[in-house]
């Protein structure tokens, strides 16, 4: 069986370790705001038209029956 020092220490571990993300993770929620491209700046991002063909008529001979 564990002794209860041991158990506290592991403890007091995993507790530092959860207090060093948290701290890590805050500091870089509080940094500075960064810009998000705006896809009107990139060429790339923004969408290219599709091209519809025109339809091609039918010749009498290929008419659709009524």
């Amino acid at each position: 069986m564990t002794s209860t020092n041991d158990y506290n220490s592991r403890k007091r571990f995993a507790f530092d370790i959860d207090m060093e993300i948290e701290a890590e993770t805050t500091s870089k929620l509080k940094a500075e705001p960064f810009l998000i491209p705006m896809p009107e700046l990139i060429p790339e991002l923004i969408p290219k038209p599709i091209l519809i063909p025109e339809p091609i008529p039918l010749s009498e001979s290929e008419s659709v029956p009524d």
